[in-house]
């Protein structure tokens, strides 16, 4: 190794990892990293000092309250990923050489690891009592990419499949397994300025993105994809921009807001699945029309090769993936 060049240690490599998989926030990455604040605050001090004399400049930059990718950082990421996975899978390869059991690996979001990836797990477990699963739930890019390093025998996601080959960098067996619309979930409180809005709604057709203009929204964060999609649909549709009256993170709390009556949640269809039915029974749904808002199509990924796994392990990732499609 070059003298010149500082070893950068693999703590902060998987720090870098984490912040960009966050989009940014440091405050999520230090809760999915298990560490404090002031120790996350260390690290990327620390982690822009040695990439700063490595390269010239940091990897990371913090712009608002977010850290952006350099240009040196967007040049690396791929890379660094790589190397954070591939210890990833070294250390469950470890770990797993204690336990005699074969483990089947499923990367998901939150929503399906409550909803039907859930209801799989339960039954499969009941019927093969020697396995052992093991569920992952990152970002919708580490699942791709982990699938394709071997990190993950299976993943669910909702990208299309030019966006999964580009992210994997390789052939992946993708499975479509449904579609998830997008609907409007709302509680308008009794005498409020939008509550005729609401009613004035189409019961008997999907409502139509012009339809939306009254009411005041509850939508993602503007720096997710997911929003920057409700945006462009909207635009495109009508020519204008959604009026939101909050901007948040993750699919409950946007409906646990609405629950509470401070506005409408635009939101996928399997997301209202796991509520409970004490907050299910407050909420009034409407379709979105799919040609304004096209649905999800939540596919399945793994590998062709299966990553070199034993037939075993190969029929029993088989047995879990029909437990899945027995399911839907």
């Amino acid at each position: 190794m070059d003298s010149a060049v500082p070893p950068i240690p693999l703590d902060l490599l998987q720090t870098f990892v984490q912040v960009v998989r966050c989009g940014g926030n440091a405050a999520e990455a230090a809760g999915e990293l298990q560490i404090s604040q002031p120790t996350m605050s260390k690290r990327l001090s620390a982690l822009r000092r040695l990439t700063s004399e490595s390269a010239g400049e940091p990897w990371l930059m913090l712009v608002g309250k977010r850290w952006k990718l350099t240009e040196e950082g967007q040049r690396v990421v791929n890379a660094v990923t790589d190397v954070v996975q591939r210890y990833d899978q070294l250390h469950s390869f470890v770990a797993a050489s204690h336990d005699e059991r074969p483990a089947i690996t499923i990367a998901c979001g939150q929503q399906a690891a409550a909803g039907f990836v859930q209801t799989a797990i339960e039954q499969f477990l009941k019927q093969h009592s020697d396995v052992r699963l093991r569920l992952a739930t990152p970002r919708g890019k580490a699942r791709i990419e982990g699938v394709a390093a071997g990190i993950y025998d299976m993943a669910v996601v909702t990208d299309p499949p030019d966006v999964i080959r580009r992210l994997a960098r390789m052939d992946l067996q993708i499975e479509d397994l449904f579609d998830d619309h997008f609907v409007l979930a709302a509680n308008p409180p009794a005498g409020s300025s939008w509550k005729a809005a609401w009613n004035a709604l189409p019961t008997n057709r999907p409502v139509a993105a012009k339809n939306l203009s009254e009411l005041p929204l509850l939508l993602p964060e503007p720096d997710s994809s997911r929003r920057r999609q409700f945006d462009h649909w909207t635009f495109k549709a009508t020519g204008r921009v959604l009026n939101v009256v909050l901007e948040c993170g993750g699919w409950q709390t946007i409906i646990r807001f609405a629950a509470s009556g401070l506005g409408v949640g635009l939101v996928p269809a399997g997301a209202l699945q796991t509520l409970s039915a004490l907050l299910r029974t407050k909420l009034a749904v409407r379709p979105l029309r799919p040609t304004d808002f096209p649905p999800d199509a939540v596919r399945l990924i793994t590998r062709p090769d299966h990553g070199g796994r034993s037939q075993q392990h190969i029929d029993r990732c088989m047995d879990f993936l029909a437990t899945i499609r027995r399911g839907l």
